[in-house]
C-alpha cells in the first residue's frame, strides 16, 4: 500500500507531466491533452488542480467554423493564446407556424374493434364476473 508521501509525490508527478505537456503545445483543450499511461479523468482531475492552483488558465472557444459547440481551452498563465477560435453560431430556435392548421382524426373506440389477447389471465377473470347489486341506494338498484 503507498504512503502518503509516495501518493503525494506521483500526484506531483501528474501534475508536471500535465504542464509540460501545455509547456510544449501551447494552449489545448481537455480533449486534446493525450498522455501515454493516463487515463481521461485523470488527465481532467490534473487540469482542475492546476487551473484551480493558478498555473493554467482557461477561455471558452469554438473550435469549428459553422458550430455552436464552445468548449474551454487551457494555457499556462504567461503564455499567449494560441487556438484560432470562431465565432459561435446562434442557437436554432423552432417557432411554430401561425399558419398551420391543426387537424384532429376522430379517435371513437369501440371495444369490439380492440383485440384482447395480451390480456392477463387474471384480468379476464375479473372482467367476466358479475357485477355486485347496489345496495342501498334505491336509484341504482331501479336501473
Amino acid at each position: 500500500m503507498a504512503t502518503k508521501q509516495e501518493a503525494q509525490k506521483k500526484a506531483e508527478e501528474i501534475l508536471k507531466r500535465v504542464e509540460h505537456f501545455f509547456i510544449l503545445n501551447k494552449e489545448s483543450s481537455t480533449g486534446m491533452v493525450v498522455l501515454s499511461g493516463m487515463s481521461i479523468s485523470t488527465i481532467e482531475t490534473a487540469i482542475r488542480k492546476l487551473y484551480l492552483s493558478g498555473r493554467l488558465v482557461r477561455r471558452l472557444v469554438c473550435l469549428l467554423e459553422g458550430s455552436s459547440r464552445e468548449v474551454w481551452a487551457y494555457r499556462i498563465a504567461d503564455q499567449e493564446p494560441s487556438l484560432i477560435t470562431f465565432e459561435r453560431t446562434p442557437p436554432r430556435k423552432f417557432v411554430p407556424n401561425p399558419n398551420r392548421v391543426k387537424t384532429y382524426k376522430d379517435k371513437t373506440l369501440v371495444l369490439s374493434d380492440c383485440p384482447l389477447t395480451n390480456e392477463l389471465p387474471h384480468h379476464k377473470l375479473l372482467r367476466t364476473l358479475p357485477l355486485p347489486p347496489f345496495e342501498g341506494y334505491p336509484e341504482l338498484e331501479a336501473a
